[in-house]
C-alpha cells in the first residue's frame, strides 16, 4: 500500500462507535461528505467519501429542489460506476447505525467544508480507481461470486 492511501481519519472518534453527525439537518444534494461504512456489527467502521444526491421524486431543478425537506438523504458513492447497485443508498437524517448485512452498516456523516479534503479523497478516489482492483469502496458479498 503507497502512503498516499493513507490517511488518519479527520474526527477523533472510536472505530466502533457511531460518531455523532452535527449536519444532518442541513445536508442538501451537492454536498461533499465523509460516511462511516463497516461491513458487519463486530467491525469496525472505516471512512469513506461520497456526495449528497437527489431523491428519485426530485426533479434536479435547483429551483424547485425539496430534497433538504425530507427525512431520508441520498447518498451516491461516485467512485461506483453509474449502473452499480452500490452508487446510491437511502438513508434517514436520523443519527445512528442503518444498514444490513448484505449491504454493510453505515454510522456517521461529516459534512466537508475543506476543498483541501475534498480534492484529498478525489485524488484517494483517482488512485485506487486507476489501481483497477475493484475495490472502489467498501467491499460487499454482492461483489465477489461465491465459488
Amino acid at each position: 500500500m503507497e502512503w498516499d492511501m493513507v490517511r488518519v481519519p479527520s474526527v477523533d472518534s472510536h472505530p466502533y462507535v457511531v460518531h455523532v453527525s452535527d449536519c444532518l439537518d442541513k445536508l442538501k444534494p451537492g454536498n461533499h461528505i465523509e460516511i462511516q461504512w463497516r461491513g458487519n456489527t463486530q467491525s469496525p467502521y472505516d471512512w469513506w467519501y461520497a456526495v449528497i444526491g437527489h431523491l428519485e421524486s426530485c426533479n434536479k431543478n435547483e429551483n424547485y429542489c425539496r430534497c433538504y425537506c425530507s427525512d431520508t438523504i441520498m447518498v451516491e458513492f461516485k467512485q461506483y460506476p453509474e449502473r452499480s447497485n452500490m452508487r446510491r443508498i437511502k438513508l434517514s437524517r436520523k443519527n445512528g447505525e442503518q444498514g444490513d448485512r448484505a449491504g454493510g452498516f453505515y454510522g456517521g456523516i461529516r459534512k466537508l467544508y475543506s476543498s483541501d479534503e475534498i480534492e484529498a479523497w478525489k485524488k484517494l478516489i483517482l488512485l485506487v480507481t486507476n489501481l483497477d482492483r475493484g475495490f472502489f469502496m467498501p467491499p460487499v458479498a454482492a461483489q465477489f461470486p461465491i465459488h
